[in-house]
């Protein structure tokens, strides 16, 4: 046995108050929802010179330690009483600008949470290592060695030239590499901005920003990047460093939404559609939203192949302006206008012969979906996914749990004969090799992506997504019904930007098949290419099942809904739906949907919130809503 010993206690050091400013209050990271989100505390003698507005301090809340944020520094308290010490200064800098405090508060009542719950995904954690590195970094400007030529539309470079704010949506034309747009319009408004302002474009995810990087790279106008995927020393570093006047052109993805910038400056969105730009979890904040807080002191651009339908609606009313980039030339598009097998293969020869081809498909694997040869239903498992094949030769599995069937019988009609309903990527591709013999495949995949199409003539299979960037001379598209009959409420919103997206890396003379009927309204959209339109339709269509984005949804879970319901009910322009029991839930745990007008909407979170406050104070198990997320199935 080890002998005893006896525990320490250290005494608390006496502490003397300044004598001047020596009460400050702080922004307290406590996570009691009831309870008041600032306190305030006493500056010791030792700390005053270091405890200045934003700097990152430790404090006594209880009986515990917590990190806080000063937002100001008073002669006076406003409570009575005997206020405690700050403990520990832990930044010398500031962690916090006044800009980002005002965003937080405003974002936080928006989405009916903590300030915390929005800062700690928007703001990169402290790195006292990152915060030395930073001053050791030689903060000089770097300004381009020539000149750069801008293909953006004559008519979008005389408002990016003016002075005052512009807030706009811009649409990327095919056989322009989104990318490459992107980078012109951002250096455009680098080179016609104001002097002190700041150009901040914000990419979806990390493949885009590598992308977008390497190419302000290439054109010598190497950015500042802020990313959730560096590590936590390099990507604080970057972000006070991205708040120095000589950084001025900054690049991030979502999480730097609310970097502090100067007046007048430019915030840039790529594809504001895309699922990354959106939170999962409760609070679900998405990029779109926290930006337009900022468009009173801030220019806004949403860069994009397409719109998504908060931005077109935008555009319908007048808040934000449309630009779209000048196409080189129509694309000629074929479509799936006879029933005969494989009638996109002369597509495929004919864009050989002048460079690589794409081929977008569905779904990875070797056989996507299957059926009963006899009954013809289709192959699923004990919990309801869909079973398939992924890999010639390989026993059927669940697409859901991942349970093998080597010895697969239908449900049905106990036949074992399956037949194939959609191929996946690596069949298209055993059966476009004997059919296009000498030719180099690729096979891009999420599971193995390609980054940048080599140079070369190619034939490339792709899933939707991953299509490795690059210039091709032809396009198909497959599976696109089965995309777009998907249940989920954006399935119509990404097969348009995933084509459309696809299509600006089509050369100005390149053919594309889509395998869709002629009358189809998606294949009128591309001949037509009156994206707008298409999404003005989808509005109206929402607008009667009242969805986004002229109403807000929310998802609100918890263990009982008896109380609750009579509070949702009282409120008014107020649709609940439900309660019901969601797949993965606990059997006390049920769900409820709630849709409201986009006016109504703040009324109906601050009633949530302040349920949750009271059950928060009765050490109850809180609700958890979900305001506007990108799914209503995730």
């Amino acid at each position: 046995m080890k002998p005893l010993t006896l525990k320490q206690e250290r005494a608390k050091k006496k502490h003397a108050p300044v004598s001047h400013f020596p009460v400050v209050t702080v922004l307290v990271d406590h996570g009691v929802l009831h309870l008041p989100a600032t306190y305030q505390y006493l500056v010791p003698e030792d700390f005053n010179d270091s405890i200045s507005i934003g700097v990152l301090v430790e404090v006594e809340f209880g009986k515990k330690l917590c990190a806080g944020v000063v937002i100001e520094r008073l002669e006076v308290a406003a409570t009575f009483g005997n206020l405690k010490y700050v403990e520990k200064v832990l930044s010398r800098l500031p962690y916090l600008a006044a800009e980002q405090l005002k965003l937080l508060e405003t974002a936080a009542e928006s989405y009916g949470t903590g300030i915390w719950d929005i800062l700690r995904s928007t703001v990169p954690p402290y790195s006292s290592v990152g915060e030395r590195n930073f001053a050791k970094v030689s903060l000089t400007s770097n300004p381009a060695t020539h000149e750069d030529k801008s293909g953006i539309p004559s008519e979008l470079i005389s408002s990016l030239s003016r002075e005052g704010g512009l807030h706009a949506a811009l649409t990327i034309s095919s056989s322009t590499p989104y990318w490459k747009a992107i980078a012109e319009v951002a250096i455009a408004r680098l080179r016609y901005g104001e002097p002190h302002s700041k150009v901040l474009v914000i990419t979806p995810n990390d493949r885009e920003l590598t992308l977008l990087i390497d190419e302000l790279g290439r054109r010598q106008r190497p950015p500042i990047v802020i990313s959730a995927q560096q590590g936590k020393s390099e990507r604080y570093a970057n972000y006070l460093l991205a708040q120095h006047p000589t950084s001025r052109l900054l690049v991030g993805t979502r999480s730097s939404s609310l970097i502090p910038l100067p007046v007048n400056s430019t915030i840039i969105v790529q594809d504001d559609v895309d699922e990354s730009h959106y939170e999962r979890g409760a609070p679900t904040w998405n990029t779109r939203k926290l930006v337009s807080l900022r468009e009173q002191d801030h220019s806004t651009l949403f860069v994009s192949a397409t719109l998504s339908l908060e931005t077109a609606q935008r555009v319908i009313s007048g808040s934000l302006k449309h630009y779209i980039f000048p196409a080189l030339s129509t694309p000629k598009i074929r479509s799936a206008s006879t029933h005969k097998l494989r009638d996109f293969y002369p597509v495929i020869k004919r864009g050989l012969t002048s460079g690589s081809v794409l081929v977008n498909i569905s779904r990875a694997g070797y056989i996507s979906t299957f059926s009963c040869q006899r009954c013809r239903n289709i192959a699923q498992c004990s919990c309801g996914g869909r079973l398939y094949f992924p890999e010639r030769a390989a026993q059927p599995q669940c697409s859901l749990c991942t349970t093998a069937y080597p010895d697969w019988e239908c449900s049905w009609c106990q036949g074992s004969t399956p037949r194939i309903v959609s191929s996946g990527a690596l069949r298209i591709a055993e059966e476009l090799g004997p059919a296009f013999p000498g030719i180099s495949i690729l096979k891009s995949t999420g599971e193995n992506p390609i980054a940048r199409l080599p140079s070369g003539n190619h034939l490339v299979i792709s899933t939707y997504g991953v299509e490795p960037r690059g210039v091709y001379s032809a396009q198909v598209f497959l599976d696109l019904e089965s995309k777009l009959l998907r249940t989920r409420m954006r399935s119509t919103e990404e097969v348009r930007y995933e084509v459309l997206r696809t299509l600006t890396m089509l050369k100005s003379s390149g053919e594309i098949y889509v395998d869709l009927e002629n009358a189809d309204p998606f294949v009128q959209m591309l001949m037509r290419r009156n994206v707008l339109e298409s999404a003005s339709r989808e509005i109206a269509e929402r607008n009667a099942a009242e969805l986004p984005p002229n109403f807000v949804v929310v998802v609100l879970t918890g263990p009982n809904f008896s109380s609750l319901s009579n509070v949702v009910q009282s409120l008014p322009d107020v649709v609940a739906v439900g309660p019901f029991h969601r797949r993965g839930q606990p059997a006390d745990i049920v769900s409820m949907l709630l849709k409201t007008p986009s006016a109504s909407a703040g009324n109906l979170i601050k009633v949530l919130n302040q349920i949750n406050r009271v059950r928060s104070a009765r050490k109850e198990l809180l609700f958890t809503f979900r305001v506007a997320p990108y799914d209503l199935n995730a």
